[in-house]
Order: structure tokens, then sequence, then C-alpha cells
């Protein structure tokens, strides 16, 4: 239930991406550091991240869970049941806005065959019916995942790291995971 919350919690985070006139926060990123060294796997990174981030803002679930890593999906009770969480939960009009600040690639990763791409984010989570509430948040994490060497990605939210590890045992202190730091009663103050 916990897990289930926390990811329409985070689903909301990123509907508003470009809402507001932000750019999308990959195209300020300039490369993916010690990826595989050529420019399609950076590229294919950048494009699929916005394909999926604006899936999540248009309400396209059935794309957006297309693109979220099937472990993410399973782990909350599988493609059905998340699509229909997701459907009855997040609305365009209960979506917060965010305004990134920072966004960074960290060293992609290979464990195996996956190539494992962190980018944490720094920023604001504004509400859509007070622009004056802004509430900071600070080393927020998504990870891609390529099983092609960096052709097609998979994204998922990693949650805390021990969550992570255990999801991934392979990447267990290869893929090195920040904790996100978010005020107290964040969505508390935003009306959630």
């Amino acid at each position: 239930m916990t897990r289930n919350l926390f990811i329409i919690t985070i689903s909301i985070l990123f509907l508003a991406k470009i809402a507001f006139g932000q750019r999308p926060i990959l195209e300020t990123i300039p490369s993916v550091p010690n990826s595989t060294g050529n420019g399609k796997t950076e590229s294919s990174l950048k494009r699929q991240m916005n394909e999926w981030l604006d899936a999540h803002e248009k309400l396209d679930f059935e794309k957006f869970l297309d693109l979220t890593h099937p472990k993410y999906i399973d782990g909350n009770g599988g493609r059905e049941k998340m699509l229909k969480s997701l459907k009855t939960s997040v609305t365009k009009e209960n979506q917060i806005v965010i305004d990134f600040d920072r966004t960074e690639f960290k060293e992609a990763v290979r464990v195996d065959i996956e190539l494992f791409a962190l980018i944490v984010f720094d920023g604001k989570l504004s509400s859509p019916t007070d622009s004056r509430v802004a509430i900071p948040i600070k080393d927020f994490s998504i990870i891609g995942i390529s099983a092609d060497n960096g052709a097609n990605w998979k994204f998922l939210f990693p949650g805390k790291q021990s969550q992570f590890d255990r999801d991934f045992p392979k990447a267990t202190g290869k893929v090195q995971i920040p904790e996100a730091k978010l005020p107290k009663g964040t969505f508390d103050n935003l009306g959630f």
C-alpha cells in the first residue's frame, strides 16, 4: 500500500513538466558520462526519457507504462492494476508543477548486459491551485535501464537504496541512489 501510494505521489510530480513553460528536463543535459561512448546511447536516453515524462504529462498512461521498467510495474501489482490506479488518481486538475533547478547525470554503470543511467535533480514543487506555494526538493532520482547497449531504455523511480538493491541485487554497490530530500509534510501542504 505504501509503495503504491509512493508511485501515485511520484507520478503526480511529473505531470506538469512542461505545463507552465518549463523546458523538458533533459534538454539541459549535455552528455551521459561513461555510458558506451557513443552519441546514440546519449540521444536515445534523452529522447526516451522525454517521451516517458511527456506521456505522463499528457495522461497517456499506456505509453508511460510501456517506457516504465517491468520490475517497477510488477512490484506495484502489475500493469493493469497500475494503469487503473493512475487513471483514477491522476488528473490535470491535481497535477503538481515542477520547476527544475539542477539536473545531473551520474556515471552510467554497466551491470552484466544492462546499463543503469542515474539522473538526479533538484527543483521546486508548486500547486496547480496556488502558485505561491513552492516546496524545495533535492537529490530526487530517476533511473534509466537499457538491456541493449543504450538503444532502448525503461525508467523507474528507484526509491531508497535498500529497495533498489532488493529489486536489482546485481547492481548492489555499483549504483548509488542519493537520499531524496523533501520537507516533512510536503504533500500535506499541497492538499494531498
